[in-house]
Parts: C-alpha cells; structure tokens; sequence
C-alpha cells in the first residue's frame, strides 16, 4: 500500500504556513492516536489533562464515550471514531461492529451510528478490522459513506499488509493517511523504546509519522514521559487533522512510498 509522502523541504513551508508560531524550526511534524478509549474514564485522565495534543479514537457505544469525548473536546483534544470492523481472529466483536455478514443497508445504518455516538468527530480509525479493511466492496461502501461528512477523514490503522483501505479512500477522496507505528504492541519498556525511536526516525525520514498506542498506564506514562524528545529532534507534535491538511496540500507534487510495515507482536494477533 502507498503512501504519499512530504519533502522535508516541502513540508517546512506548509508547517511555518499553519504554525507560524513555530516557524521554519518545524521541519517534522507527527501525531500519537491512542485507541481503544471509552471502557474507562480513569485510565484516561491523564491524557485529557495532558497540555499536548494527542488524537483520542474512541470506540462508540462504550460507557464513557461521550462523556470523554465531551470532556476531552473541552480541553482541546481532537477526537475520532474508533470503529470496530471484522477481523480474521477474533470474534468477540465490540457495540458497533461492521462486520461481512450485513447487507449494505446495514452496513451502512451501523456505520452511521457509530460515528454519531461520539461527539465532536472529525475522522475514524479502524478497531481491528483484518478482515474488513482487505475486502474493496465495504471499503467503498465505507468511503462513500464518509465522503458525505464535510472534511471527515480516514486513518488506516493497517493491522493487515493487504489493506486496500487507503487506495478506496482516495478513490472516493475521502482525506487520508496511514499508521506509521504501533508504540506498544507488547506491554513491556523495552519495547515502548524501541517503537518510540521508530516513531522518531520515521517522522525524521518522512517529513511526517503517526504512531498509535492504547490506554495501558505504562503506554500513557511512557509519553507522557517522553514527548519532549520529539521536540528534542525537531519534531512537531500536532492533531491529525493538521497531518491531513498537509498531505492534501502537497499530494500533488510529492513522490509516493512504501515505507509502512504491518502490525506484530501477540497483542496484535486476530485484529
């Protein structure tokens, strides 16, 4: 699957254009997406009060999650849907889940309310969704459904190397990108390190990265420990709408890569 791609020179001009505070200094720009938020107001705390602007992907129909969306939206975190999709594995599916067997009604019928039980959406991610995101039929009848919500955008979370979910979004343009990293596929420090150096280097590389990580209090307490070593290399943290604002402003003169790896490590298995 491709990805356009920013010049770092390139993206230079766009961020002193829509930080100029920052400047030409914001050379890289990245996003963190924590996922699976609305089980637990507790756990998520933190990343409400935290003054850094993390994206929160909250699954819909969970106890809290308009509760934290409204409280999170008030201290100016941007929010997403995380929508639960079929995955190859697992079948303990979440409220909401799209799933192969409906028809394209219910498909659609599902899908629109997932996003309207979170308030103050601005784009989706896939839960899971293995299965889902490989097949082009519900990917178009996904992105057709998106292309109706004014700016509303599509974050592959790319938990399969056969995803077909990017290439049906530009079909459809719905505004898209692509997981870079996952922080913390194994609940461990050595490994939230490790995934956290990828982070850096990628966006380095790149001219840009989003990493995801999920509400595990030493995954919480890792970045918030942490974040100032993307500043530390030059790395701009921002909301994903903003990486989006970017990548459909240069995507017509940017080259295209594959730079993207699909998901590993045993708490990936069956997404």
């Amino acid at each position: 699957m491709k990805l356009t791609l920013l010049r770092p020179a390139t993206l230079a001009l766009l961020a002193a254009l829509l930080f100029p505070a920052a400047g030409a200094r914001a050379e890289y720009l990245a996003s963190i997406i924590i996922d699976d938020i609305g089980q637990s107001l507790e756990r998520v705390e933190d990343i409400i009060n935290a003054d850094i602007p993390l994206t929160l992907a909250i699954l819909p129909q969970t106890l809290f999650a308009e509760t934290i969306a409204e409280q999170a939206h008030r201290r100016g975190k941007e929010i997403m849907a995380h929508l639960p999709m079929q995955s190859i594995r697992h079948h303990n599916h979440s409220p909401g889940t799209l799933t192969l067997h409906m028809t394209e009604q219910a498909f659609i019928q599902q899908l629109k309310q997932d996003i309207e039980s979170v308030p103050h959406v601005t784009g989706v991610n896939n839960h899971m969704g293995s299965l889902m995101t490989m097949h082009p039929g519900y990917m178009s009848w996904l992105m057709r459904t998106l292309a109706d919500y004014d700016g509303m955008y599509f974050i592959d979370s790319r938990t399969t190397e056969q995803t077909v979910a990017a290439k049906i979004a530009d079909e459809y343009q719905v505004p898209n990108l692509e997981r870079d990293v996952f922080l913390d596929p194994e609940q461990d420090a050595q490994t939230l390190e490790q995934q956290f150096q990828r982070f850096i280097d990628k966006a380095r590389t790149n001219g840009f990265a989003i990493a995801i990580a999920h509400p595990h209090p030493l995954s919480i307490q890792y970045i918030l420990n942490n974040v100032d070593r993307l500043r530390q290399n030059g790395i701009r943290l921002t909301p994903v709408s903003r990486l989006i604002q970017l990548r459909q402003q240069a995507r017509h003169n940017t080259p295209e890569a594959d730079n993207h790896v699909t998901c590993t490590g045993s708490a990936c298995a069956g997404m």
